[in-house]
């Protein structure tokens, strides 16, 4: 099975989501050198993802918000909402770009197919 030149590989999009609620943990527990440390990972992570330009500027632009709201929370020291941020708006919109990008993969695999 072949991925197209833009799409993420499968070990990186299974650990993407645990590191996003590792983030989420380590904010609500107080343990703000874990969270940092994390947060540059998926800061890295996405950085390189959305590099790639195979996100439709709608999906951007929305990543782009969630992660200005995230950095406000950040500089206020608001860890909860920092947390909610990830959890209730980050997670749901990546998890809704990646199976967007999964559909579509899967559709030209299988456009891609002889008729039987």
């Amino acid at each position: 099975m072949s991925q197209s030149a833009g799409a993420m590989n499968s070990n990186e999009k299974n650990s993407f989501i645990p590191l996003v609620r590792h983030i989420i943990q380590t904010a609500r527990t107080g343990d703000y050198a874990e969270c940092s440390s994390a947060l540059n990972r998926f800061l890295n992570y996405l950085q390189k993802e959305l590099s790639r330009g195979y996100l439709p500027v709608k999906e951007i632009s929305s990543v782009t918000y969630s992660l200005q709201t995230l950095a406000e929370m950040q500089q206020m020291k608001n860890w909860v909402a920092f947390a909610d941020i990830l959890e209730f708006e980050f997670m749901p919109l990546w998890q809704r770009i990646t199976t967007a990008q999964d559909d579509a993969e899967r559709e030209g695999q299988t456009s891609s197919l002889p008729a039987s």
